[in-house]
């Protein structure tokens, strides 16, 4: 079974600077339609601009056993459904696995969604979700 952990975000460039950490940087996803780390990172800049908040998005770090064997696919999915039970699949979001320890990886979500709505999301329910 994964533990997740999930953090408010004050600051989306310094979050996406520690998710690309190029010494723990695996395999790296995203619905931007891109993944180079400061075309994310002026994406989410340029999209918190739409609303004055100061909690810009969500970063959720799931891990899982070191037993477990998981693909770049079935992270990516594992991902995609966490984005969609948050009912935020439609908020800019990207994830990147870390390969400097147990298997884990980070996802950063935005609070606007691509038509410019914010989205009030208590942010505990993550841990609700689980099991993934």
């Amino acid at each position: 079974m994964a533990i997740i952990k999930s953090y408010t975000v004050r600051n989306t460039r310094l979050t996406t600077e520690y998710i690309y950490d190029i010494e723990k940087v695996g395999f790296v996803y995203s619905n931007m339609g891109f993944i180079d780390m400061n075309r994310v990172i002026q994406l989410f800049k340029n999209h918190n601009k739409l609303h004055e908040t100061s909690i810009k998005a969500m970063h959720i770090i799931v891990a899982f056993p070191p037993e477990e064997i998981l693909t770049d696919k079935k992270i990516a999915k594992i991902a995609r459904e966490l984005v969609n039970r948050l009912g935020m699949k439609n908020c800019p979001w990207v994830f990147a696995t870390h390969v400097n320890s147990s298997p884990h990886f980070h996802l950063l979500i935005g609070r606007i969604t691509w038509q410019g709505k914010l989205i009030n999301r208590d942010w505990h329910v993550v841990r609700s979700l689980m099991p993934l």
